[in-house]
């Protein structure tokens, strides 16, 4: 039995609810665990002081004062019932579906493009330039010629002045 599941069960074995087999592993916990048998101890001694005290027959002048202290309206309940009729006036619904509508369009109005969404367009749109003017080169008569003049903007040009990586 673990020390949790113990000191969950003590007011049930001071109450002599646990079924016998629960008692005994109880019991064999308590046995073993200084910490929990400590707390069984002090829950015991707690009940039988309790036990100890008696009972107090409150007075009758007591009990007078509790009930006018109960019958007695709470200003919290008076603000509450000023609040619900201020509620259940005509104005107020509208102006709160007026509130919301206002705080709706401000959210739609505003610019949640990501940096990143515009330029993934614009790189589109020149993929989609380059393409169609390469298509239009494949499909007239001197396609190889100005295929070989035209540049792919998506390619880095070899640059001439880096000199021949093979020579020695």
């Amino acid at each position: 039995m673990e020390c949790r599941s113990c000191t969950e069960a003590l007011t049930a074995l001071l109450d002599d609810e646990l079924a016998p087999e629960e008692r005994t592993s109880l019991e064999e916990h308590l046995a073993r665990c200084p910490r929990c048998s400590e707390e069984f101890g002090a829950l015991r001694r707690t009940t039988e002081l309790a036990g100890a005290l008696g009972q107090l027959d409150p007075s009758l002048q007591l009990w007078s004062r509790i009930r006018v202290e109960v019958e007695q309206p709470s200003p919290l309940g008076s603000w509450v019932a000023h609040l619900g009729r201020l509620l259940f006036r005509p104005w107020v619904p509208v102006s709160a579906l007026a509130g919301l509508l206002v705080v709706i369009l401000a959210l739609n109005f505003q610019d949640t493009t990501h940096p990143l969404e515009t330029e993934f367009a614009a790189f589109i749109q020149e993929r989609e330039r380059v393409f169609n003017e390469q298509r239009g080169i494949l499909f007239s008569p001197d396609a190889v010629y100005r295929y070989r003049q035209s540049r792919n903007p998506f390619v880095q040009p070899a640059s001439y002045l880096d000199g021949n990586p093979f020579q020695e």
